[in-house]
């Protein structure tokens, strides 16, 4: 078979599309003949750079968005973990004046009742009402109870928080109360707001949540593009 037709039938060899007998026919012909095998091999060539530069433009695209997603997943984390640890700081202060205000709040009442006397319940009652409106706006609840610890001596309830759900912790303090004589004239229980310490713990478990997905996600991301790289 003729050179010319030989060169003729390649494209359609490459492509599968030639009879068994022509088939042979191409590659006895090519064994012995280096022209054609060169153009034969030249032609595979720019096959495969075509085949390779669809490819490139099939990535490419892919890369883009892997990329610009991998971004996205990264701030989020980054945002994710900044929002973790402001909140982490503020349910840790937020805890800290809970505990903080049980504290002063026994102080203030032993200075009360060493000053006033407790059975004076007009003069007692007004000293307290000025000392919890003043100082302490985290107080919810606060009742004193007498050394039998069933008669209520006073009792108060912040009016300035009208939200009947918010949380609060009962701090039950069974420290006693002293008169100047230092004579133990009863003791209190104090309901504190709890809804900082709550709500911060929420923040630190969503943000915490989202970091972490984020985080996993990102990487999921980048590992995928370090492979298709590699292809």
């Amino acid at each position: 078979m003729k050179c010319e037709i030989i060169k003729d039938l390649l494209p359609s060899y490459i492509d599968n599309l030639t009879s068994d007998e022509s088939n042979k026919e191409i590659e006895n012909h090519i064994i012995t003949c280096s022209k054609c095998k060169s153009e034969l091999d030249n032609m595979n060539q720019d096959i495969n750079i075509e085949t390779l530069e669809i490819n490139k433009k099939d990535i490419n695209p892919l890369k883009k968005f892997d990329k610009k997603y991998r971004n996205v997943f990264k701030n989020i984390s980054i945002c994710s973990l900044i929002i973790y640890l402001i909140a982490l700081y503020y349910t840790q202060y937020s805890f800290n004046d809970v505990y903080d205000t049980r504290a002063r709040l026994a102080i203030d009442l032993q200075t009360i009742s060493e000053n006033h006397d407790i059975k004076n319940s007009n003069s007692y009652s007004a000293e307290l009402q000025k000392l919890l409106n003043q100082n302490y706006k985290n107080v919810l609840s606060l009742e004193i109870h007498g050394t039998d610890y069933k008669n209520i001596l006073y009792t108060y309830k912040n009016k300035s928080n009208t939200d009947t759900n918010t949380n609060i912790i009962s701090t039950n303090i069974s420290a006693d109360i002293f008169n100047k004589q230092k004579k133990n004239i009863g003791m209190f229980h104090v309901g504190i707001d709890y809804k900082p310490v709550i709500m911060g713990n929420a923040i630190l478990k969503y943000s915490a949540l989202i970091g972490w997905i984020s985080l996993i996600t990102y990487i999921i991301l980048l590992l995928k593009s370090k492979f298709v790289s590699k292809l």
